[in-house]
């Protein structure tokens, strides 16, 4: 999966949350501390009478191994095809600057990734609206367009379940999820190449987040 496709569809949420007012005199947030083998030249000249050599069978796809992540003193769990990378950073929004924290994988040229951050305690959350921006966001980033979209829950969170079509810079389907739970806002995505299909990796991804 190419950079720029991830820099336009994944983790955008966090620039249009709008369903956020800010009181006056909002508290600052503090961001929480990160915890060959060769080949021969002289290979020698077959003779007429050989015959050409068997075409060797390509090891079959094994899938990828599986990580449990769950990060201090975070309250959910999510499993990832292979070890994610995490990272944070500031973000501006309707509810005033937010720490969005970000963990990410990839696999067969697929992209999986999970984002959370709080709302600040002086934010007036609307949850329909939080919800609404962020789906728009996110489809929008893709220049794309919402195939199906759903309510879910996902142990104490309740949010959307978004399968939308991208068309830039690459054809790919976005699959989204995004909850809230009390003042904290989740972001589940995975982003395929549309000649990638990965049905049962991208359900297992999704399927295993979990808010306590």
């Amino acid at each position: 999966m190419r950079k720029p496709l991830l820099v336009a569809v994944a983790l955008c949420v966090s620039l249009s949350v709008a369903g956020c007012k800010r009181k006056p005199k909002p508290t600052p947030i503090v961001a929480p501390d990160p915890t060959v083998s060769t080949v021969p030249t002289d290979l020698p000249t077959a003779e007429a009478s050989s015959p050409p050599p068997k075409a060797s069978a390509t090891p079959k796809d094994a899938g990828p191994t599986w990580t449990v992540f769950e990060p201090e003193p975070t309250k959910f769990t999510i499993t990832f095809p292979g070890k994610p990378e995490q990272k944070a950073s500031p973000q501006a929004s309707a509810a005033g600057t937010m720490i969005q924290h970000e963990a990410s994988s990839s696999y067969r040229d697929s992209y999986y990734a999970i984002a959370w951050m709080d709302f600040p305690l002086t934010a007036q959350v609307d949850t329909k609206k939080a919800l609404d921006g962020a789906r728009d966001g996110a489809v929008k980033g893709g220049g794309g367009r919402i195939r199906t979209e759903k309510t879910i829950k996902a142990g104490k969170a309740t949010g959307r379940d978004i399968v939308f079509d991208v068309s830039s810079p690459i054809k790919a389907t976005g699959y989204l999820r995004i909850y809230i739970a009390g003042r904290r806002f989740y972001q589940t995505l995975v982003v395929e190449p549309a000649t990638r299909p990965d049905a049962a990796i991208v359900a297992k991804f999704l399927d295993s987040f979990v808010a306590k």
